[in-house]
């Protein structure tokens, strides 16, 4: 499927054969056919003659080239692949610098959700980093205060009004006029400003001392944050027992309180590359340091032995290798877990769809690099639960449990599964 564009809450892609049923409905169906110029003609319901041509026109256009209708838009979808609309480009005037945009949130049931926003600022970055368009505009109606709260909230600047210039149904309209230029966008993205990616331990050194903070703050505010470090610990057996644990990419240490709720005598060995993150957890837990080993290395280069462990947890660390790098992870924890050990996972998830989407991020990203290890550079790469299943499943594990799910709505998910040895 071809993903154009990927943010939190929508993707845009191109357009599908199996769009075309959606698309139908849509142009007789909708509160935006009330707001995009209506004067020019909305249906109220669609005949069999009207859909059967409306169809054959729909399969002309996909293959119509560049210069067809679909073509000059791209749909809306929520990353579950749920089409709720399109955005559009077009001219208005001889001048291959500057062009309009629009957008349309077609599914009722999407409106007033941030999709709007969030796919227009998505169209808007992907026309000026794929083009030499110094300018892009957008016009709306003065009954249309939904469209101007987009443009604004988008970063388009309001540039005039053309004052009652159409009258419909008995009120006079004025035309908005927005527009944004490319070093508005660039400084407003930080355009210029992008490092190239750190080698990992640097990275979280660097982020230590904020890092719990934001974890707090910004991955999992509220409530969420002690929900999903409960979940992690929840598939451990409540117990007094000397339970042995490894703590995969243990950071600074955010999920051993938990771990220690669950099983008090229990002793973890904490592994991760940056020594920073590993100090501010020997401070958090001074009095705890007599059940606590900690080893500064890579778990994915590192022994971890056989058989030596009751439970393996690892938290928003393994999202940053590949397929084949992440399968014979799982089969090294697979090995250093005791008969009927759980392995214990909560890390990012992503819908299957735009894995391909990731991984050429992925690949774009790594291709000036110096040639290193999987995992060496942070970069993200998350895959589907489906995904993640299978590796598990592959790597000998005898099943696989969502345990918790931070939210399966939007394109970034977390969430936490349990897998047995």
């Amino acid at each position: 499927m071809p993903v154009i564009s990927c943010g939190y809450l929508v993707i845009l892609r191109g357009w599908l054969p199996s769009d075309i049923d959606p698309f139908i409905r849509w142009l007789a169906h909708g509160e935006w056919r009330l707001l995009d110029a209506p004067w020019e003609g909305f249906r109220s319901e669609t005949t069999a003659e009207q859909e059967e041509r409306d169809r054959e026109w729909f399969m002309r256009q996909l293959e119509g080239g560049d210069e067809s209708w679909l073509n000059r838009r791209a749909v809306v979808a929520t990353p579950n692949n749920i089409p709720v609309g399109w955005v559009n480009r077009y001219d208005k005037q001889d001048n291959p610098h500057v062009c309009f945009v629009g957008i349309d949130i077609c599914e009722d049931a999407y409106l007033n959700r941030g999709l709007g926003t969030e796919a227009l600022q998505l169209w808007v970055n992907h026309i000026f980093s794929t083009s030499d368009v110094h300018k892009i505009g957008l016009e709306t109606w003065s009954f249309n205060p939904r469209m101007i709260r987009v443009a604004e909230k988008a970063g388009f600047v309001r540039e005039g009004c053309q004052r009652e210039i159409r009258q419909w149904r008995g009120e006079w309209l004025d035309l908005v006029q927005f527009g944004m230029l490319r070093e508005e966008w660039e400084e407003r993205r930080g355009v210029g400003d992008t490092e190239a990616p750190e080698h990992m331990a640097a990275f979280f050194d660097a982020r230590a001392a904020g890092y719990d903070d934001h974890t707090r703050d910004n991955v999992f505010p509220g409530r969420m944050f002690t929900q999903f470090y409960q979940a992690v610990s929840s598939p451990i057996e409540k117990t007094d027992k000397p339970l042995q644990i490894l703590d995969l990419g243990c950071g600074t240490g955010l999920e051993i309180e938990a771990l220690f709720e669950r099983a008090p005598n229990a002793s973890i060995t904490g592994v991760d590359l940056a020594d920073d993150m590993l100090e501010q957890l020997r401070t958090r837990y001074a009095d705890h340091m007599g059940q606590i080993t900690l080893v500064t290395d890579s778990f994915l280069t590192m022994p971890l032995g056989t058989q030596a462990y009751d439970y393996i947890v690892s938290t928003l660390s393994t999202h940053h290798v590949l397929h084949d790098t992440k399968r014979e992870l799982y089969k090294k924890i697979r090995a250093a877990l005791k008969p009927g050990g759980k392995y214990i996972e909560g890390d990012s998830v992503i819908p299957a769809v735009l894995e391909p989407h990731f991984l050429a991020e992925y690949h774009e990203e790594v291709a000036g690099l110096p040639q290193a290890q999987d995992g060496q550079y942070h970069i993200d790469i998350p895959f589907s639960m489906d995904t993640q299943r299978s590796l598990l499943l592959e790597a000998g594990f005898k099943d696989f449990q969502v345990v918790w799910q931070k939210d399966s709505d939007v394109s970034w998910n977390i969430a936490v599964y349990v897998a047995t040895a």
